[in-house]
């Protein structure tokens, strides 16, 4: 278990989840090719059935109330010949088909699920989060964690000397770096990387090494 959770999050998760896309894709549009070829006798029985039925009713609706009774009387008819002798049964390769295609589609949903997991946890450890914590959650809830974690990610941010992730803050602590920068004229908080103010344009840089050299 230790040596999967290091591979988790030493793994590059690019190039598995481009190929994970393109074969959910080709698996699901052939998945829906075979079942419409294999089931198109029954997808055309059931089409018929229901166009002469929409046109029933439709005739219907200008009748009194007695026609609806009756309409309600064809309605429960129409569920005991679909059950009994409207559809024709599926043969046995269709049978096998349709399980086929269920166990494919649910394979890649399975692999989907279970990579957002592993994601969660490298990605959490990396921006110094729990990573236990986070790929339960991944494990449980999927999409909702993965929201959330982009969301908490937002606020932290990473020391640009010894790339430590941390909170939102003017100095690292891990190696005391400056983080943020005030800008000397409109006061906003900046980064310390940033060269210019992001809310009124003001240089930053030549601002900084100004209050440098002054000391």
């Amino acid at each position: 278990m230790k040596k999967l959770l290091e591979k988790i999050e030493g793994a590059d998760f690019h190039r598995p989840v481009k190929h994970l896309l393109i074969t959910s894709v080709l698996v699901l549009l052939l998945c829906g090719v075979l079942n419409a070829f294999m089931f198109r006798t029954q997808i055309a029985e059931i089409q018929n059935y229901h166009d002469s039925q929409t046109e029933i009713i439709e005739n219907n609706q200008i009748n009194t109330k007695e026609s609806q009774h009756r309409e309600h009387d064809h309605d429960q008819e129409e569920v005991s010949i679909i059950d009994n002798s409207l559809i024709t049964p599926p043969s046995s390769a269709a049978i096998a088909v349709g399980i086929t295609s269920l166990v494919l589609c649910c394979a890649c949903a399975v692999s989907y699920w279970l990579m957002v997991v592993a994601w969660l946890y490298k990605a959490s450890s990396k921006v110094g989060l729990n990573k236990v914590l986070w790929g339960v959650l991944g494990l449980l809830t999927n999409l909702i964690a993965l929201a959330a974690f982009f969301i908490v990610q937002s606020q932290r941010m990473q020391c640009s000397s010894c790339g430590t992730w941390q909170k939102k803050a003017p100095y690292c602590t891990s190696c005391g770096a400056q983080l943020q920068n005030l800008c000397p004229k409109c006061g906003k908080i900046c980064s310390a990387e940033d060269a210019f103010c992001s809310h009124c344009g003001t240089a930053l840089k030549d601002s900084n090494n100004e209050e440098e050299e002054d000391d």
